[in-house]
């Protein structure tokens, strides 16, 4: 990673900031507020400025939670790695290892945490802002043929039904002999 200054005689000079590690796909370099978030074959990384050091640059792994998924990505597939920042996360689709892009990994910048989302076949995704100042994400499909959009309160997937399932830990109730059904799940964040 290599940072650059503009020094005291005006003319910009170059830093390195560290070896040990750097991009492996320009398309999943996105600005996040004030910080760079990119691919790295380590994972994913947070560049920017380190809290309260008004000169110091710094570069820290943020995708431990979801290591495996990342670890699934060959050398080969890295360049079809794209990322892109809405709503307050930073999402970056992936390929598997047949090669389709089906997988998106989401970090909600505000919770500090990691989603996968699952069969998005999302490539090259873009924030479009209309005239009306309405932001709405766009990507292309994998074949590269149409343009969807992500809409989190439709529930269809190119008007196919999205299936949903809950998986919760186990409820006894202090007797695990008797099968339960629940009627109403109430989640709370």
């Amino acid at each position: 990673d290599w940072s650059s200054d503009v020094c005291s005689s005006d003319l910009p000079s170059v830093v390195l900031i560290t070896r040990s590690t750097g991009c492996v796909s320009y398309k999943s370099v996105v600005a996040v507020e004030n910080d760079l978030y990119f691919l790295s074959r380590e994972g994913v990384r947070v560049f920017g400025n380190q809290p309260n050091y008004f000169n110091s640059i710094r570069t820290s792994l943020i995708s431990q939670p979801i290591q495996p998924t990342i670890d699934s990505i060959t050398e080969a597939q890295y360049e079809r790695c794209n990322g892109v920042y809405f709503n307050k996360q930073y999402m970056l689709s992936l390929p598997t290892t047949t090669g389709v892009l089906d997988k998106t990994i989401v970090f909600h910048t505000e919770y500090r945490g990691w989603s996968i989302w699952e069969n998005t076949n999302s490539d090259s995704m873009l924030k479009y802002v209309n005239t009306s100042d309405e932001e709405f994400l766009l990507f292309l499909g994998s074949a590269g043929t149409q343009t969807y959009q992500f809409t989190p309160d439709i529930y269809t997937d190119n008007g196919s039904p999205i299936e949903c399932y809950l998986l919760s830990k186990v409820f006894d109730f202090a007797n695990p002999d008797i099968t339960k059904y629940f009627l109403d799940i109430g989640l709370m964040f």
